[in-house]
């Protein structure tokens, strides 16, 4: 397993797992999975053949090792099913992204993680109808269906954006010092009044118009997020692309949108032939850190037409392998 760790590879734990476990035990196997990161794992288990358990065992089995390693909700939905997406739908046109976590008994009482199978196994049947659950005060979809797709010119209407939450408190920051990125305290409200609001609607279409794209993350009629790609190309070392903007409802962030829209840019991107995405990105310790767990760096180039300004932070995410 240590040869794979430099490759960029997705990694399933179809037959590793009973065999790690056996031989490792589950802290060390975790440790291992852990060490390709989550955006690399699979879930897998080779059902319904398997080297060492009846198929009938094998979900059981699995689930309950993995159950007794420290996953977090967001870490199990990407093994369980959005890194699978992310290598199956790379294309351009529609993906449809949906979650069912089941709660397990101990977070249903209020406490414990939910079970990381579990987001796998509900995959299987579509549940009937739609619930709901309080939790912290905030009710949250148990089964939510969440489109992502292009949207049309037509639809980025002047008012679209009226019921979008959007209201970021900032409280660190990354600054450059002395050609070093040090973070620090900071108190910063960027929140959209009426005319913004307008504005960026305006700015969607217009990349629409420029031969980019504008992705939106749709639940039914309702706009959860949304994104969009320059159509413009630039760059001396690489065809860069330029992720213009990318943002989540306030009151629909963390179930993975911001996620799912990043995946469709890139395969978007990639099929207008960049090789490289550009982020001149916002430096709030937030949206740094959701880029770098996507997987994105510290640009080498600076593509000057595509920087925002010159407080952000300019990252990059490599859409084609690196050449041997």
């Amino acid at each position: 397993w240590e040869a794979l760790l430099p490759i960029g590879c997705y990694v399933d734990m179809s037959a590793i797992l009973p065999d790690y476990v056996r031989t490792f035990g589950i802290a060390r196997t975790e440790e291992i999975l852990r060490s390709f990161g989550t955006d690399r794992l699979l879930f897998a288990t080779d059902y319904p053949d398997s080297r060492s358990l009846p198929p009938a065992a094998i979900y059981a089995a699995y689930f309950d090792t993995l159950d007794q390693m420290h996953f977090t909700e967001e870490e199990a939905k990407r093994i369980a099913l959005q890194n699978a997406k992310a290598l199956l739908a790379y294309h351009a046109g529609k993906a449809v992204v949906r979650f069912f976590p089941r709660r397990a008994p101990a977070e249903a009482a209020g406490g414990g993680a939910p079970r990381l199978g579990t987001v796998c196994v509900e995959r299987r049947a579509f549940p009937a109808g739609e619930k709901t659950v309080q939790r912290k005060d905030i009710r949250m979809h148990q089964t939510t269906e969440i489109e992502v797709r292009r949207l049309s010119a037509a639809e980025i209407r002047p008012d679209l954006l009226d019921d979008f939450a959007h209201c970021q408190q900032i409280t660190q920051k990354w600054v450059r010092q002395n050609g070093d990125w040090t973070l620090t305290d900071v108190s910063l409200l960027r929140a959209w009044n009426a005319e913004k609001r307008v504005w960026v609607a305006s700015y969607m279409r217009q990349q629409i118009s420029r031969g980019g794209v504008t992705l939106g993350a749709c639940f039914h009629d309702r706009l959860t997020g949304f994104c969009c790609v320059d159509g413009a190309l630039s760059g001396r070392t690489a065809r860069y692309a330029n992720l213009t903007m990318l943002f989540v409802d306030d009151r629909w962030q963390r179930n993975g949108i911001g996620r799912s829209l990043f995946h469709e840019a890139c395969a978007c991107a990639l099929s207008m032939g960049a090789e490289k995405l550009f982020i001149s990105a916002i430096p709030s310790a937030e949206t740094i850190a959701f880029y770098q767990s996507m997987g994105c760096v510290d640009a080498d180039e600076i593509i000057e037409a595509f920087v925002d300004s010159e407080d952000d932070r300019y990252l990059t995410f490599s859409l084609v392998p690196p050449q041997p």
